[in-house]
């Protein structure tokens, strides 16, 4: 009989622990609520390889809303930023099995890099053509 008590007293223990810190992940989440922001129109440059261009367009997943208003007004260096990284990639290295991981993660990074922030969660490709 004291073996079903103790083990019935550490499943419900469990469930208590985990219904927590999902509870706490959830209150966590909706306190930092992410937004997106759109850094305009396409970009089109060429790559770090002869005869190569990238055609993009793409979305910003910024952590911080109180930033989108910055973000707005310094439009022109987001879009060099992001140019920036585009420029350094080959179609290669963009076309192999994680390129495009890799190339949102260098945006990211240079993006956090340049505004001395990390609020820059995420990329999200609208559309990307590699020629």
């Amino acid at each position: 009989m004291n073996k079903v008590l103790v083990a019935l007293i550490i499943v419900l223990s469990t469930v208590l622990v985990v219904g927590g810190i999902f509870t706490y992940s959830l209150i966590a989440k909706q306190n930092n609520p992410t937004t997106t922001y759109d850094p305009g129109s396409e970009f089109i440059t060429n790559l770090n390889e002869e005869n190569s261009l990238i055609k993009a367009k793409l979305i910003l997943e910024v952590s911080n809303k109180k930033m989108i208003k910055s973000l707005e007004k310094d439009n022109h260096i987001v879009r060099d930023a992001i140019i920036t990284v585009l420029r350094q990639k080959t179609p290669g290295e963009i076309n192999q099995e994680n390129g495009m991981e890799m190339l949102k993660e260098d945006i990211i990074n240079h993006l956090n890099e340049v505004f001395e922030t990390e609020a820059f969660v995420n990329v999200y490709f609208e559309e990307i053509v590699v020629q």
